[in-house]
């Protein structure tokens, strides 16, 4: 009885098959005597450690035409990565021979070598190397789990697979044949002209790449993982962050009383960034902004070997600060879990005349400074920080604070001591405009000039000069069309709360026909602002009757301008000149306040004009007679 070829197609040597439909000229590029797979593996593993040692020290790294300082020990630990894994997957696939992928791995290896060998050489292919190591590794995963289906969907990922590791062979074929023929030959002018032809090819096998991924959609691929849970783990290291270490935090000793640490701490910086970020995220909806954690921009600056910046962008109301704090959370997550050896450094901008710290730059690098100040969230403080303090000790100027510059000299000194720096700030708009200037360019310092691996996530509305600054940068667009998913179940999920809350809807006889009207409207005039539905649904609030509530929903204003004019026009035609004049005193007190004040305080200092006998009034009632313009801090900032 024969067996059906499809029902062979996981035994198949792609590989083999991919050289043999190479021409006669590339083919004699490739050494066709196989090496055996555990020693090509073992000699890359050892020639890759061998590198890492040898620019540890150095920080060695190379620019790109766009400017970006790529870390080349970042990279070299990538290839480590996929080594590992691919071992992993020969001990876990059932179908699949390792073996098949020892011609491909051989090819790397001489790539490496090639590499390491100059200079010019590594900038050209380096990252060429790490890729093709994780195309190796990741598609033998795709062999052992879609080839051995005998299907049509199947049969046509097999031709995309082998589509790529054909691409893949012709690379390494004409690399070998450049790099090996013209050993003596090779000049800059060579390399010129070497370039472009290379970058020709790689970019074929990245197109083929998504050939495959696009074939592999087909084939059920849920369904497989979910037969096969060692290679869904397997998987899913494979697409977690690369693991960063640094120095052991027993290592790193200050030799610091009890009492000195927090003196230098608040030397350098005493802005609450912990508060404002559990501030932020305090009413983040459970499953929101995923969006931007799976996009393939995010995942690139996250993922990268090059110090880079990527900067967030949209419309006021749109939930960039939501997105901000998802971000950071990510990041913290990412440390907890040993993937990155120092938490990410942030910042909450804020043009708020009560915090006016918060909108300076000189107090927002002074607290990346303080972040950067040691290695562990509670650990000891690193030496350049505390020779610098011991030095402003000794000529009594602690108690000033540091300067711009100072601060910017302090952190380039620290940055060699970590091994990957994550950098979140939020809202750059609500810094001073006449300043800010100087926040974005020491910023660009650190990117530009960090021997260590530097990420920089930044947002702002699309003011002219942030525009300017970051108008080269990889960037994200928060529109209607991204967030769209989120702003849906927001609204799904404030309708439902104010309705069980008795705050909405609370009279009517038809809940379930208006709730859908509700959503339905508010979902769709929406355009990607969550202040806008919040205001919405609080005007609505306001509405006794369902026709009220109907005649509503068939004038919303469409511009959030429009909706602060509305609420505005309503505080002034208070008919009651107590209520209007408490409500005119706290929009007054927030524009103007120079410090924060407990709720009690400013209930207090808003009454003193209003000229009456009575007690204060309460939290609620002011919130109620601004109408939603203002909202109360939690617990954890008053």
């Amino acid at each position: 009885m024969s067996t059906s070829p499809t029902a062979n197609l996981g035994r198949r040597d792609l590989w083999t098959a991919a050289v043999a439909s190479l021409s006669d000229e590339d083919r004699s590029h490739i050494d066709f005597q196989r090496p055996k797979k555990l020693e090509v593996l073992s000699d890359l593993l050892h020639l890759t450690n061998k590198e890492i040692e040898r620019v540890e020290n150095s920080r060695f790294c190379y620019k790109r035409k766009n400017g970006e300082n790529v870390i080349v020990k970042d990279l070299f630990a990538k290839i480590v990565k996929w080594i590992d894994h691919f071992k992993q997957v020969g001990d876990v696939a059932v179908q699949y021979d390792p073996m098949h992928a020892s011609l491909p791995w051989a090819g790397i290896r001489f790539l490496l070598e090639v590499a390491i060998s100059d200079v010019k050489t590594m900038e050209l292919i380096l990252e060429h190397v790490v890729a093709l190591a994780e195309i190796v590794c990741r598609y033998a995963v795709f062999e052992d789990l879609f080839l051995t289906s005998p299907s049509a969907a199947a049969s046509e990922l097999e031709k995309a697979v082998l589509g790529l590791y054909t691409k893949i062979m012709l690379y390494l074929a004409k690399s070998k044949a450049y790099f090996h023929d013209n050993t003596v030959k090779r000049s800059m002018k060579n390399m010129l002209l070497m370039t472009p032809d290379l970058q020709t090819h790689f970019h074929a096998i990245e197109s083929a790449q998504v050939d495959v991924d696009r074939c592999a959609a087909m084939v059920d691929v849920q369904d497989q993982l979910d037969r096969h849970a060692e290679l869904r783990k397997l998987l899913e290291d494979m697409d977690a962050p690369l693991v960063r270490s640094a120095k052991t935090l027993d290592e790193i000793k200050d030799d610091l009383d009890v009492a000195k640490r927090p003196k230098i701490l608040q030397w350098m910086s005493d802005e609450p960034y912990d508060s404002h970020h559990k501030q932020a995220r305090s009413d983040v909806l459970e499953g929101t902004g995923q969006w931007l954690i799976t996009d393939p921009t995010y995942v690139k600056w996250r993922k990268d070997s090059a110090s880079s910046i990527l900067w967030l962008h949209g419309i006021p109301g749109s939930g960039k600060s939501k997105l901000v704090s998802l971000v950071i959370d990510e990041a913290l997550k990412s440390h907890k879990n040993g993937l990155c050896p120092h938490p990410p450094v942030f910042f909450y901008c804020s043009r708020n005349p009560a915090e006016p710290g918060r909108s300076q730059p000189r107090v927002i690098i002074a607290s990346i400074l303080r972040q950067l100040a040691r290695l562990d969230s509670m650990g000891s403080l690193l030496q350049p920080v505390t020779t610098a303090y011991q030095e402003q000790e000794k000529r009594g100027f602690t108690q000033s604070h540091l300067d711009l510059q100072d601060s910017m000299e302090l952190i380039m000194q620290l940055l060699p001591l970590h091994s990957m720096v994550t950098i979140v700030i939020d809202a750059l708009d609500e810094c001073d405009p006449e300043t800010r200037g100087d926040l974005l360019e020491s910023l660009e310092m650190i990117l530009q000039n960090s021997p260590t691996l530097v990420k920089i996530f930044v947002s702002s509305r699309d003011d002219q000069d942030i525009v300017c600054h970051l108008a080269n940068y990889p960037n994200l667009e928060l529109s209607s069309d991204r967030n769209s998913h989120d702003i849906n179940r927001f609204v799904e999920f404030e309708t439902e709360r104010l309705i069980k809350g008795s705050k909405l809807l609370r009279y009517s006889a038809n809940k379930d026909e208006l709730k859908a009207l509700i959503i339905c409207n508010i979902s769709n005039g929406a355009d990607g602002m969550f202040r806008w539905v919040s205001l919405q649904l609080q005007a609505l609030c306001r509405q006794k009757t369902d026709q009220a509530i109907r005649q509503r929903i068939g004038k919303l204003p469409p511009k959030l301008e429009d909706l602060y004019r509305e609420l505005l026009e309503r505080i002034e035609q208070n008919p009651e000149r107590a209520d209007r004049q408490y409500a005119q005193n706290t929009l007054s007190w927030l524009l103007s306040a120079q410090e924060t004040l407990t709720s009690e305080k400013f209930l207090i200092a808003i009454s003193r004009r209003i000229g009456l006998d009575s007690a204060p009034p309460t939290k609620d009632q002011i919130l109620d007679l601004c109408c939603n313009l203002i909202h109360s801090d939690s617990p954890i900032s008053q």
